[in-house]
């Protein structure tokens, strides 16, 4: 630092020191002094609002002697109404009570305040034989009430004359103090400034009989307090001591105190800019120059490297002025090439972004640590919001097995792989998973891959469908005409075997063609089946009540044994709310729900129920099968809807009623969803449309 900027500031310093110092000492005496105005302050009108308030008792103790010497010549039912009226006027008092057994009346002045409460008979009570002055706080009212017991007359009689402590008798007390006032227990507000009763509660204690409290903080205010106990209060909840508190304010003395410091401020501020500009007129040579190199320093710091500083020196600071201007030149030349870097960058960044967030499957990078690196909305969207890491994906989307796909991807580096998964709502994904190379990593010392999954649900079930009609359409046309060919030559072998039967007297060759009877009805029922399977035609304006039809099928076949003998599980019908009827023949449906409850029967072993539960949404009725037999395996899901296809061994069935349920739903735009689970059981729902006046 040079010389003159070091002399400046030493000068001012010492100003500052100065002012501080001088400040403190003032201020200090300044308060000794006024703490000593303010106690001879708060003495003198605290003995004059003391007096003010005696004054009063005084005054209650000579009306009460008055009347004391005048009962003495004048028996107390000759004191006239005119007399206490005149009494109340010329003495300020408020109300009179007389209470004696020839008369009980109470008289209230003209010029009482609104709103005084004159107190009954029963709310007044004395204690002594004498005169005595009293505290009463009735109904919220406080009043001064003086005491005379008149017992040398033929009938005792009390008189009590009432002052009522308000504002306008505190008035009185105070005069023309700037001071406020509180009369009050040690809990409880009876008269005066309430809002200085906190700080009256806060430091006035039941044992104490005079205080003075100074420089006293609340809620931003000085103040000086005087309380004195004045006595002793009768109210409902029995006696109390009562205190008089003074509150005097020490807001002229801070004012005063305020003006003088003030005073040394300006003073200082005066001398500080005086010495200030002498300061600048020595130091302006150097200060100036350093002044635009800060300056331009500002607009560098701010991003902005176009600012050259005018330097017309050889000194020093010209030398430094050149360096700035050389530099600041290189850098808004480096700004100008990053810029147009930056933007092209920003430019890829976005566009990239907007098509990975157009890509309608879903996208995500992920790492060797299971870090999604990045994702898109589709795959937010999959996953319920955004996920960190691929462990948080699995778990609301996926199971655990598409981790381990990922790692073992990673960990081999392979080109791509490609799977069909399905997601915890069993929707179906195409995945396909693509390795990152290492020359495009963002980090070097990490693996990566891409995620691709999309979503193919849709278009499984599409093609699901279209099979499943393509083999119905042919297996139909086939039934047709097989059964057209096969029914009359079985009709002729139905018919002769019959009449051989009747003939036939050997027991063992009528045995024989029984069988070959019943073989031969098995054909036909396969015939009759595959009839009904290939030439149903929508029957219009069928309709039927759901639960009704549940409840004829379980009587139907409730009581049917099983090969072996047994009787087949019970049947438990559940409905909740079902009341619409369907859009189905009544055959139809019990034909769909018999294909159901046999194929329940055949995969229950024990005795554990077939339940028929009755759902309805807005549009459709769910009717749905389940049990706990042994499930369907995963391998022959596919096929269970197809012609001919069954599981049953031994001949047991025809593979026909799954594809008959099937049809029955196709015709009536219905729907069959079958959920199945290995070791746990099967649960087939049927999706009916509803029947209304509008699908007839």
């Amino acid at each position: 630092m040079k010389l003159y900027p070091r002399l400046a500031l030493t000068i001012l310093t010492l100003i500052i020191m100065q002012a501080s110092f001088t400040g403190f000492y003032v201020s200090r005496t300044i308060r000794n002094n006024n703490l000593k105005d303010a106690r001879i302050e708060l003495e003198l009108k605290t003995d004059f609002i003391i007096n003010n308030y005696n004054s009063w008792k005084r005054h209650l103790w000579k009306q009460l002697i008055l009347i004391r010497n005048y009962t003495a010549v004048t028996a107390i039912s000759e004191i006239s109404e005119e007399d206490l009226n005149s009494l109340l006027t010329s003495t300020g008092i408020d109300a009179v009570v007389v209470k004696s057994e020839e008369l009980n009346f109470s008289i209230e002045a003209i010029n009482s305040s609104p709103d005084f409460v004159l107190p009954s008979g029963e709310d007044l009570s004395n204690l002594f034989n004498h005169p005595s002055i009293r505290l009463f706080n009735i109904r919220g009212q406080f009043y001064m009430v003086g005491i005379l017991y008149l017992q040398e007359l033929s009938s005792p009689a009390e008189i009590y004359l009432i002052k009522h402590i308000n504002d306008s008798f505190l008035k009185n007390i105070v005069f023309d103090t700037d001071g406020k006032i509180l009369f009050h227990t040690t809990t409880d507000f009876l008269a005066g400034h309430d809002e200085v009763q906190k700080a009256a509660f806060r430091h006035i204690k039941p044992d104490m009989a005079y205080l003075e409290l100074y420089a006293l903080e609340d809620e931003g205010e000085s103040f000086n307090m005087a309380g004195i106990k004045v006595g002793e209060i009768i109210s409902d909840s029995g006696a109390s001591d009562v205190f008089l508190t003074i509150i005097l304010s020490n807001e002229p003395y801070q004012r005063r105190i305020q003006a003088i410091e003030r005073t040394v401020l300006t003073v200082s501020l005066f001398t500080l800019i005086i010495t200030a500009l002498l300061t600048l007129l020595f130091t302006k040579g150097i200060t100036r120059p350093v002044a635009s190199l800060a300056n331009a320093m500002g607009h560098i710091r701010k991003g902005s490297y176009n600012i050259q500083i005018k330097n017309s020196g050889r000194s020093e600071i010209g030398v430094l002025l050149k360096g700035f201007n050389g530099m600041a030149a290189r850098l808004h030349h480096d700004q100008i090439r990053i810029e147009k870097s930056l933007d092209e960058i920003t430019f890829l960044n976005e566009f990239n972004e907007e098509i990975i967030h157009s890509i309608r499957d879903a996208l995500a990078v992920v790492n060797d640590d299971l870090v999604i690196e990045k994702s898109n909305s589709a795959f937010d969207h999959l996953a319920g919001g955004k996920c960190a890491t691929l462990t948080d994906f699995v778990k609301h989307a996926f199971d655990d097995s598409l981790i381990e796909i990922v790692r073992n991807i990673l960990s081999q580096e392979n080109e791509e792989w490609i799977r069909r998964i399905r997601n915890r709502n069993k929707g179906i994904f195409e995945l396909k998973i693509y390795p990152v190379h290492r020359e495009f990593h963002l980090h070097s010392d990490k693996k990566m891959c891409v995620l691709l999954l999309e979503d193919i649900s849709a278009r499984t079930a599409y093609e699901e469908k279209t099979t499943q009609a393509e083999k119905l359409s042919t297996i139909s046309m086939l039934s047709a005409g097989i059964a057209h060919e096969v029914n009359n030559p079985l009709s002729s072998i139905v018919t002769n075997i019959q009449n051989l039967i009747y003939e036939e007297k050997d027991p063992e060759r009528l045995e024989s063609l029984r069988l070959v009877e019943d073989e031969s009805q098995r054909i036909a029922q396969i015939i009759r089946d595959l009839t009904d399977f290939t030439s149903r035609e929508q029957d219009q304006g069928n309709r039927c009540s759901p639960l009704q039809i549940s409840e004829e099928v379980k009587r139907l076949i409730q009581h049917s044994r099983r090969p072996d003998g047994s009787l087949i599980p019970p049947i438990l019908i559940t409905s909740e709310g079902v009341n619409s009827d369907v859009m189905i023949s009544k055959g139809e449906l019990m034909q769909l729900l018999i294909n159901l409850l046999q194929n329940a029967v055949h995969a229950v072993t024990g005795e554990s129920p077939i339940e028929i539960f009755l759902t309805e949404s807005e549009e459709d009725t769910h009717i749905t099968v389940k049990d706990r037999g042994c499930g369907i395996p995963e391998d022959i899901r596919s096929r269970i809807f197809d012609p001919f296809y069954t599981s049953k061994s031994n001949g047991e069935g025809t593979g026909l009623g799954l594809s008959v349920v099937y049809g029955i739903m196709q015709k009536y735009k219905g729907s069959v969803h079958v959920d199945s689970t290995v070791g746990e059981g099967t649960s087939v729902k049927l999706l009916i449309p509803k029947y209304s006046g509008e699908n007839e």
